[in-house]
């Protein structure tokens, strides 16, 4: 009972004790709420007009663009690589979000039957997305069935439903395939919207007036570049400079928040120690080459070591080894089994052997006859029909390819060159070995072979050789110049020094300098920028300066290039996305104002002097006397608006003033005036004409505006 009442007693302590937890509860799970929700944030890549694009969802389309590229270049990407195909991501994006928006706006949409129209090319053209996607499957357009059999192996019920190690490969395919789609989608909305603000551009009646009624001027015209005048005749204040960039600020719009950063950096070169290693190990290689029967065995040990099972022709390596002195000298005069001697290039050694060496046409032609399953078993027979004349290449290809390319090639294989990306239709026998067509080095020209691959059956065959040239077969490896460790401890000390000290930054890159190191002031990032403009493979600085406040200088030394620059750096400045910083363009901006009072103060000085002649005016400017003819209202972008003004407005035969007209002080003479009386109102078509490409060009930048006017905010530079 006394505990009981003691209880009563403490009762409005019990109850503030407990209002208390419960309040601690709440705000603590509102506090991880508003962490979740931080996170969230902070896992966005972009926000296009407060539209998330979360960062995995931006990750997946990226390594979707980047696959390709790395399949072609084998996985050889740079920094810069990555961040511009990034970049060119983004603006797709914003491009799409913002056309996306318009055509929600006014009404636009593209329905599903569309673009299955446009894949099928069923009443409306084929889009060339889908026959770009579906001509790597060798798909006839015109085949309807052969599109829906494609398009049914990338359900991905039926996907899930294949092995797992096909999957991989199978989801990959169907990920391009809905990327296809989109862009179909997409650029058939572009069309619409682009043929609606087309059509509402309208000329009236002063369009015409302006663009046909007034004919054509022959104007005489003395001119001179405004740099004539001395600079120190004319004086830019800095007030005039910031005046100009305020009242033209929109010409500074820039979307992206940036940075303004300062470093200094040592570059990590090779020692006298190194180089000396390099042509011992370069010596060493080079004996084993020249001893040995068997080069795999020998360049199998270095990275880029190859013992080439194909020849190559004299015109291919005189190519691919034209950096490296006397080795063609080697390859055409000396003795099988011959190593050239090795010189330094581009901080590395090359060695060639020559294995073996011939002579062998330098090129030829290869037919094709593709058979689907169905008319492989005619393999034999249509080769005999070929080879006893009793069909031709042509009649034999036309009934049974199974590839509409090869039909249209007439049976001949063409392929794109490497050098002049046209189509050839000539092949070295590299070239046939790298596309595994080896075996007809082996065989007569002429010759049929049969050669089965997954899905069809191939005959081929070697024909129309050229004539015969060199061909060699080559080993190679190359010993590059590294630094070594105690090398790189070496130039890690000397920046170290200067970078453990207790030093303000501003007397840190003093210090660099005495050094001999480089030093970088003021240089302008944003989150675009693929790397510091003097250090390559730089971007891991552009993220850090990003996510740091201004003033922050960098905990540690950052290795970047090819892990032989050592930068450190400071973020000086951080400003916001709106426009570019006024330090930043201000002697542009300088210039240009400049440009423009010392043109004018030019124009005023010939004015003052009151010449009579144009030939008077020539001999004062420096210049000579030009005609130019067919001057109008109709003129060419670069045209000053200004030269054209006075050239239609100025009475024929008199003088006009000195004027400024862009980077030139002008003056001119109307001589003559040309006009077609007959011209009152242009015709129909020619106003149509106008009208279209006037319409076009204001749709074009009337997208590149609203895209311009989105709000922004990039933060990819978070996840590098």
């Amino acid at each position: 009972m006394a505990t009981l009442q003691k209880i009563r007693n403490r009762a409005g302590l019990l109850i503030i004790v407990v209002g208390v937890a419960l309040l601690a509860f709440i705000i603590g799970d509102g506090l991880r709420s508003g962490s979740s929700l931080l996170q969230d944030n902070k896992m966005v890549a972009l926000k296009i007009d407060g539209k998330k694009v979360k960062y995995d969802e931006y990750q997946q389309l990226l390594t979707e663009r980047t696959e390709p590229y790395e399949r072609q270049r084998q996985g050889k990407l740079t920094d810069q690589d990555r961040v511009q195909i990034s970049n060119q991501l983004a603006q797709e994006l914003i491009a799409d979000y913002v056309l996306e928006q318009e055509a929600k706006a006014i009404g636009i949409r593209v329905s599903p039957a569309e673009v299955s129209a446009l894949i099928f090319g069923e009443g409306l053209p084929t889009s060339q997305w889908a026959a770009q996607f579906f001509s790597q499957f060798g798909v006839d357009m015109g085949n309807p069935e052969q599109i829906r059999s494609i398009m049914s192996e990338l359900d991905l019920n039926r996907i899930k439903s294949l092995p797992a190690e096909q999957q991989s490969m199978m989801l990959s395919v169907r990920n391009q395939w809905l990327e296809t789609e989109k862009q179909i989608r997409t650029q058939r909305l572009s069309e619409k919207i682009n043929a609606l603000l087309t059509r509402s551009y309208a000329i009236n009646s002063l369009d015409e007036k302006y663009t046909t009624g007034l004919g054509t001027r022959t104007v005489a015209v003395v001119r001179t570049p405004s740099t004539i005048l001395p600079n120190d005749q004319v004086t830019v204040t800095d007030q005039q400079v910031k005046a100009y960039y305020d009242s033209h600020k929109q010409l500074y719009a820039f979307p992206f928040e940036q940075a303004k950063v300062n470093y200094y950096s040592i570059l990590v070169r090779p020692s006298e120690a190194d180089y000396a290693a390099a042509k011992a190990e370069v010596d060493s290689a080079r004996v084993q080459l020249l001893a040995t029967t068997t080069p795999a065995k020998v360049v199998r040990n270095y990275d880029n070591g190859n013992a080439y099972e194909t020849y190559f022709t004299d015109k291919e390596l005189e190519q691919y080894l034209s950096t490296i002195p006397n080795a063609m000298t080697m390859l055409r005069e000396g003795a099988i089994g011959s190593v050239n001697e090795p010189v330094i290039v581009n901080d590395s050694y090359t060695l060639i052997k020559l294995i073996d060496r011939k002579q062998a046409p330098e090129e030829v032609k290869v037919n094709l006859i593709p058979l689907d399953s169905a008319n492989a078993p005619k393999a034999d027979s249509l080769i005999a029909a070929i080879q006893s004349g009793s069909a031709t290449l042509a009649q034999i290809v036309a009934t049974y390819s199974m590839d509409e390319q090869v039909k249209a090639n007439g049976g001949y294989l063409i392929n794109q060159d490497n050098y002049t990306g046209m189509p050839d239709s000539t092949f070295t026998e590299a070239e046939l070995f790298g596309m595994g067509l080896d075996t007809l080095t082996k065989t007569p020209v002429n010759q049929f072979v049969k050669m089965e691959r997954p899905g069809a059956t191939l005959l081929v065959r070697k024909t129309a050789p050229t004539a015969s040239v060199n061909h060699y077969k080559i080993a190679q490896l190359t010993v590059p110049i590294n630094f070594s460790e105690e090398t790189f401890r070496t130039a890690q000390a000397k920046i170290n020094e200067i970078f453990t000290s207790d030093k303000k930054f501003d007397q840190m890159m003093d210090d660099a300098q005495k050094a001999g190191l480089s030093v970088v002031r003021g240089e302008y990032i944003n989150s675009s920028s693929a790397a510091l403009a003097s250090i390559p493979n730089s971007r891991e600085i552009i993220s850090w300066a990003l996510r740091s406040k201004a003033g922050t200088v960098s905990d540690k030394l950052f290795r970047c290039g090819e892990n032989d620059y050592l930068v450190v750096a400071q973020v000086e400045t951080k400003y916001p996305a709106g426009f570019q910083p006024f330090e930043q363009v201000a002697d542009q901006v300088r210039d240009y104002v400049l440009m423009e009072q010392r043109g004018d103060q030019l124009a005023s000085n010939l004015a003052s002097k009151k010449l009579n002649s144009l030939d008077s005016y020539a001999t004062e400017m420096q210049s000579s006397v030009d005609t130019l003819y067919n001057i109008s209202y109709v003129t060419s972008p670069n045209t000053p608006s200004a030269f054209v003004g006075k050239a239609m407005t100025t009475a024929i035969g008199k003088l006009s003033a000195p004027f400024r007209a862009g980077t030139e002080v002008v003056v001119l003479q109307p001589i003559s005036e040309n006009v077609d009386a007959s011209v009152t109102k242009p015709s129909p078509a020619a106003t149509a004409q106008k009208r279209r490409s006037y319409g076009q060009q204001m749709a074009y930048r009337a997208m590149q505006e609203l895209v311009k006017q989105t709000p922004i905010e990039d933060t990819r530079y978070r996840f590098w």
